[in-house]
């Protein structure tokens, strides 16, 4: 992860467009062009041997070495195969940010046979290979960047657009709008359909950017830049393909925990997806387990991009899943019904009292179960109604209003009439308008009193659907999972399994006998039935699924859930789940497949059996992180004998060691210390989901002074989001230790906590730290905050930094036993203290340190 000069790209002081000219349909004088009418107030720069004194007035350089300055940001708009060369050039000028808008790189890098050899690579390139499978121009690229320090964006990307830079750094057709909504695509040509279309429905943006063929700066990297950005808060993604999955992953969880962000994904069916890996049909489904374990919502198509945005954006945030529908005729709630029921969504059941309440408000045809149906005499004033009573009904979630135009209630006065009630309603309303001679005057009314509006019922339901769906999806984000305790694996199973796998390899074999698999199998603590499959399905029921651990080439070990039968249609409908995972995850993953109805013919007790199963995926889980040998793992079919699943057959595979794409928990840094004082044992360990339990009590113990310093002001409580956001942390980009030891009653019990958060070019990590008002005197603060030093000096940060208020004596006491500089800040009215760990070793790490001059040398 990094943002090391991301800035250069969306906020630039000066610009040299290289290949602008006049000519016309010069791409890079369109580019230069665009720049100027934008209002660019930095300085621009052309490079071009052929360009003369100026282009469009601006001073024009024969070639890079003959610039008086060396730009913030160079844009490179020639021909393909100049441009390995130009990137040397640039890098010995020094420019840090390099945007190539051109595409066709797929060539190889020299042409030797005249006519015929461009024709045939033509055509390869648009295959995007290299005719003899040698260094294509990409390659030459990248080659030629490597000895600078040099980000580069693209080939083949649209360029940058920010509205409050007055920078359009493309070759747009258009300027956009300034806003609070950031798009970030791979698809250059689709970027500007996409800009076109917002623009038209008034949608403004505070970036817009395509990323191209990703030579270098990807969507991870542009993601990290927006998640800081403080006037984005929405972003919408176009993924083609992902590179390094662990990367996106971990930027596009950091962006969804602050920020809304909807996905669209292309390549979704085999003709134009990548391969997935064994066991599954489709990657498709690995990227819907991604985009729901990261708190993003999915849409399909173009046009749900910005209805989804809109739903989200402006309508209020669900607090239950029920939907109330108000119409005036059956038939349109009827199709809303099915649509809502076949999406997986629930119609609100409506108590007794409100329904009476609707039969005494209502004239006497209406219908006053759910759906509300008013009759086509319906005036406004009755849909004002029926609105406060299901508003009103704990039972209801949103509202959903059909209205159709009659002569008896036109549309316009019934917009008009609820416009202004349904926007001062806490829950969501929304709204659609069926027709269109009478309807749009009804829809632009809402729209100016900024009610959501649809055309259909369809439209509408979708648009429900994807507030539930987001929803769920950031429910896994919030989550306080149930503890693992006792499901991860002992060191002596793990010597188990490495030693048949040892074995195995020693023998020429990267494939496990069934009884070695079995083995494997049982050492992870998942019951395995030791009669043969035949004795085993006369004896007991068993169910047709299949469970196992495959590999994404892009997103590593995975766990999928599903039927066991050989055919596409089965593939198709199996599940996956990004390890490692808690009980709650993998209770969901179960809930997602479709053998409920299965474990329910089946089972004595099928939530029993649900538990099992969603026990045996965590154990799977734990097992491919502790064994990362293991590349392919298959258990078919799963034995129910009453309320415990067991396996009678597996299969394993072995493979290369694969890190996961969510860094599991770092086990290795756990430690036990005892105090000098009392000599209580202590263990010092990463805080992980399952202690949001302790970590509520924790801060309900502790007085409002420990409250004052650690949060530099009174709190009466932690929301269940901020506490998921305390104890589900990412380890790739953040550290909590906690201090932890057993109650009287034998419970875990947590008596401190040092956190630090670390920017994505681990230059600096903000860290705080308290403790339990019990241990004053105990040195737990100074064992937590040596245990973080240690750990962020091993991982290469450069420093560590915090802020304490100034009459926090103990804090600054220890801070300076520590050896920690500090300053006095009067903008935040504290001390600032630092602790430089390790040296920079590269000059865009001395030019960082250079914002923080007060941190003390390494100690």
């Amino acid at each position: 992860m990094t943002v090391r000069y991301m800035q250069r790209f969306f906020e630039p002081r000066s610009i040299a467009v290289i290949g602008a000219s006049e000519r016309q349909n010069s791409l890079g004088g369109a580019v230069l062009e665009n720049l100027q009418e934008g209002g660019f107030a930095g300085r621009l720069i052309a490079v071009n041997p052929k360009g003369g004194a100026t282009v469009f007035g601006t001073a024009c350089f024969p070639d890079i070495d003959s610039l008086d300055r060396t730009p913030d940001l160079a844009i490179v708009c020639t021909s393909p195969r100049r441009i390995p060369a130009i990137v040397e050039e640039l890098g010995r000028k020094g420019v840090r940010a390099v945007m190539i808008l051109m595409g066709g790189l797929s060539v190889p890098a020299r042409n030797r046979h005249g006519l015929v050899r461009q024709a045939l690579e033509l055509s390869y390139d648009l295959l995007g290979l290299a005719l003899d499978g040698g260094k294509t121009l990409k390659e030459a690229t990248w080659e030629a960047a490597q000895p600078f320090d040099m980000r580069i964006m693209g080939p083949n990307c649209v360029g940058t657009i920010v509205p409050r830079h007055q920078l359009n750094a493309s070759y747009a057709h258009i300027m956009v709008p300034d806003g609070n909504v950031a798009y970030v695509g791979q698809s250059g040509v689709l970027s500007l359909a996409i800009m076109d279309w917002a623009v038209g429905r008034g949608l403004g943006f505070s970036c817009l950017t395509s990323v191209g063929d990703s030579l270098d700066v990807d969507i991870a990297d542009v993601l990290e830049y927006l998640a800081d950005d403080m006037q984005t808060r929405a972003i919408l993604l176009h993924v083609e393909d992902i590179q390094s999955g662990r990367r996106f992953v971990s930027a596009l969880r950091a962006a969804a925990r602050t920020k809304l962000v909807v996905v669209m994904k292309s390549r979704r069916v085999a003709e134009s997806a990548s391969q997935p890996g064994p066991g599954l049909l489709y990657s498709d489904v690995v990227y819907d387990a991604v985009f729901q374990r990261a708190g993003v919502l999915r849409v399909d198509r173009s046009d749900e991009l910005f209805n989804a945005l809109e739903t989200l954006t402006r309508m209020r945030r669900l607090s239950g899943e029920r939907l109330a529908v108000i119409c005036n005729g059956i038939g349109p709630a009827l199709l809303a019904i099915d649509r809502l029921v076949l999406s997986g969504g629930s119609l609100a059941r409506f108590s007794a009292e409100t329904q009476a309440a609707l039969a005494e408000q209502l004239p006497v045809p209406a219908s006053v179960d759910n759906p509300v149906d008013i009759s086509a005499a319906a005036s406004p004033e009755q849909f004002r109604a029926a609105l406060e009573l299901l508003h009103a009904d704990p039972a209801t979630d949103a509202i959903l209003l059909l209205h159709v135009p009659t002569r008896i209630a036109p549309p316009l006065e019934t917009a008009t009439a609820v416009a202004p009630q349904i926007r001062d309603m806490v829950k969501p309303v929304l709204t659609c308008w069926i027709g269109m001679e009478t309807a749009q005057a009804a829809r632009s009314t809402c729209d100016e009193a900024g009610v959501s509006t649809f055309d259909s019922p369809e439209q509408a339901v979708d648009a429900f659907m994807h507030m539930v769906e987001y929803r769920r999806n950031q429910g896994l984000l919030d989550q306080n999972p149930r503890s693992p305790e006792g499901l991860e694996m002992h060191e002596a199973e793990k010597r188990s399994v490495w030693g048949l796998i040892g074995q195995a390899r020693s023998e020429g074999r990267e494939t496990l006998t069934p009884s070695e698999s079995l083995d494997v199998v049982a050492a992870a603590g998942i019951a395995v039935d030791g009669r043969s499959w035949p004795e085993a399905e006369l004896a007991v029921a068993s169910l047709r699924t299949v469970m196992g651990v495959t590999r994404s080439p892009v997103f590593g070990p995975l766990l999928y859930l599903g039927t066991g039968e050989d055919s596409a249609s089965a593939f198709s409908q199996r599940r996956v789940g990004l390890p490692p995972l808690n009980l709650n995850l993998a209770h969901a993953l179960v809930a997602s497949t479709a053998i409920g109805s299965e474990i329910d013919d089946l089972a004595a007790d099928p939530q029993a059996v649900r538990d099992s199963l969603a026990e045996i995926l965590v154990r799977l889980g734990q097992l491919i992180i502790d064994v990362p040998a293991i590349a392919e793992l298959a258990m078919a079919p799963l034995i129910v004998d009453r309320e415990n699943v067991s396996v009678t057959n597996a299969r394993i595979t072995l493979g290369p060691r694969c890190e996961t794409a969510i860094t599991p928990y770092p086990e290795e840094l756990e430690q036990t210390i005892t105090l000098p004082r009392s000599g209580r044992e202590i263990v010092l360990r990463p805080i992980r989901g399952e202690d949001a339990p302790a970590h509520a009590a924790f801060a309900r113990r502790q007085s409002p002074e420990s409250i004052r310093y650690r949060f530099f002001g009174p709190r009466s409580g932690f929301t269940q989001h901020e506490l998921a956001q305390f104890t589900q942390i990412d380890y790739a980009r953040e550290m909590a230790f906690i201090a932890t030891s057993r109650n009287a009653d034998g419970d875990p019990e947590t008596l401190g906590v040092v956190r630090a958060w670390t920017d994505p070019d681990n230059i600096s990590a903000e860290f705080a730290v308290i403790v339990d008002d019990s241990m004053r005197g105990e040195g737990l603060g100074q064992a937590l905050l040596r245990k973080l030093i240690d750990y962020a000096r091993q991982r290469g940060t450069l420093e560590i930094r915090g802020t304490v208020l100034p009459d926090n004596t103990p804090m600054r006491k220890l801070a300076k036993k520590l050896r920690f500089r500090s300053h006095y800040s009067t903008a935040e009215q504290a001390h600032v203290i630092s602790l430089r760990l390790n040296e920079p070793t590269d000059a865009w790490q001395l030019e960082r340190l250079a914002d923080h001059p007060d941190a003390s040398t390494p100690q």
